[in-house]
């Protein structure tokens, strides 16, 4: 069974997982790009700024 992601992106092995969620290679079935996803628990933390800090972004 094929998981898809977001309607867009077909999840393969895991390559990594920790406190804030599990890293997937995954594939663009649009395009057939490689690339990463991450998937974390449900919810949106609470976020009080975001924006560019000199040349970083920052949260």
């Amino acid at each position: 069974m094929d998981h898809i992601v977001g309607g867009k992106f077909k999840l393969g092995k895991k390559i990594r997982s920790g406190s804030f969620g599990k890293l997937y290679l995954a594939v663009n079935v649009q395009n057939g790009e490689e690339v990463a996803v991450k998937l974390g628990g449900t919810g949106i933390p609470h976020l009080k700024w975001f924006g560019w800090r000199g040349s970083t972004m920052s949260w």
